[in-house]
C-alpha cells in the first residue's frame, strides 16, 4: 500500500476526492490542510503525485493494516432504533430487555454496524420487515442487514456482493441464499423489500436493477448516500416509478424508503430455489471499478 499526501483547502476538498477516485484511490484520510489518498501499486501513487504535482505531494509506503482487528478496540456495545443491540466480538453484557442482539462481525468489508448509514438502515427496517417478507440485501458486506431482517422474522433473505471476502464472511449458520455477483441475477419481481446500503454513484445506477426485482406493493430502503445529495436519490427513485416515503438523517448521512407503486408487472408466488438464477460476474474492470468506490466510501469512513 502506499499513500500520497496533498496540501489542500476545505473548499477544494468535493472536486480533489472526485479526482482521486478517477486515479484509482481505494482509500482516503482527512486531516487540516492535508488529504491522503492510498493506493494499491507505487506505479499509481507516483501518477497522483505527477498529476497534484503543485500541491507538494508526498509519496510514501504503508504498512498493510487489518482495519478489522483495529476496529475492534474501539467497538463498544450499541443500541440502535427500539429494537437492535449491536454487540461486538467477545461482548458479554446482557441484552437489553425487548430488544434483538445483532453481532458487530469483523472483516475488512463494510458493514460493521457502527456507521450511520448501516444504523440508518436498521431503523428503517424495525417499521418494514413482515411475517411474509422476501428480502433481498444488495451489497451485503458483513450481512449484518440480512441478519436483521432474519431476526424480525422475514421469511426469506437473500444477499449478494461482488466481493469474495464478503460472501465468505456470512455466517454459515444463517438460512439465507447468498451469491457473489450482481442484482441481475435476482428474479424479476421477486422480492417485497429491497435493502441497498451503498455509495451515491452505485446506487442510483442500480435504481432500474432495484426497481425490476422489487415486486408491486414492495418497499425499498436506500442509504449510503450524502445529506445533501437526498434530493438526487429522490429524483432516481421518482424516475423509475417508486415512491419516496420516509427520509432519515444522521451525522450527515442520509437514507430512505420508497414503495414501488407501478404494477409493471404481475408477482407469482415463488419458491426460495426460484429467486436467483445463475449469471456470469461482470467483467473484472467493472468489478474492480464498483469495488474501488466502495472501497473509498468504506475506508474514508475508518481512517
Amino acid at each position: 500500500m502506499f499513500s500520497v499526501t496533498l496540501c489542500v483547502n476545505d473548499e477544494e476538498l468535493d472536486w480533489l476526492v472526485a479526482e482521486l477516485v478517477d486515479l484509482g484511490t481505494v482509500g482516503l484520510r482527512e486531516e487540516p490542510g492535508q488529504l491522503t489518498a492510498y493506493f494499491e501499486t507505487e506505479q499509481a501513487a507516483h501518477l497522483c503525485s505527477a498529476h497534484f504535482a503543485t500541491r507538494q505531494p508526498v509519496v510514501q509506503q504503508e504498512e498493510t493494516l487489518d482495519y478489522s482487528a483495529n476496529w475492534q478496540r474501539y467497538w463498544r456495545p450499541l443500541c440502535i432504533g427500539q429494537r437492535f443491540y449491536l454487540s461486538p466480538p467477545g461482548d458479554t453484557s446482557t441484552t437489553p430487555g425487548g430488544r434483538i442482539r445483532l453481532p458487530m462481525r469483523p472483516g475488512n468489508v463494510f458493514g460493521s454496524g457502527d456507521h450511520p448509514t448501516t444504523q440508518l438502515c436498521l431503523e428503517l427496517l424495525e417499521s418494514l420487515v413482515q411475517p411474509q417478507d422476501r428480502v433481498l440485501d444488495v451489497g451485503t458486506g458483513t450481512g449484518i442487514l440480512a441478519e436483521a431482517c432474519r431476526q424480525l422474522g422475514a421469511r426469506l433473505i437473500a444477499a449478494c456482493d461482488l466481493s469474495a471476502e464478503a460472501i465468505e464472511s456470512l455466517d454459515r449458520n444463517t438460512p439465507l441464499l447468498r451469491w457473489r455477483g450482481t442484482a441481475d441475477a435476482a428474479r424479476t419481481h421477486g422480492f417485497s423489500l429491497a435493502v441497498a446500503n451503498l455509495p451515491t454513484g452505485v446506487l442510483t445506477d442500480l435504481m432500474p436493477e432495484l426497481n425490476r426485482l422489487l415486486a408491486p406493493g414492495g418497499s425499498l430502503v436506500a442509504s449510503g448516500f450524502l445529506e445533501e445529495q437526498i434530493p438526487r436519490i429522490e429524483t432516481a427513485l421518482t424516475a423509475q416509478g417508486l415512491c419516496p416515503e420516509t427520509v432519515k438523517r444522521r451525522q450527515g448521512w442520509g437514507a430512505a424508503t420508497a414503495r414501488k407503486t407501478s404494477a409493471s408487472g404481475t408477482s407469482a408466488e415463488m419458491s426460495s430455489s426460484a429467486l436467483c438464477y445463475p449469471k456470469k460476474l461482470p467483467s473484472p474492470r467493472f468489478q474492480a471499478s464498483l469495488q474501488s468506490l466502495i472501497a473509498l466510501w468504506f475506508f474514508a469512513f475508518l481512517l
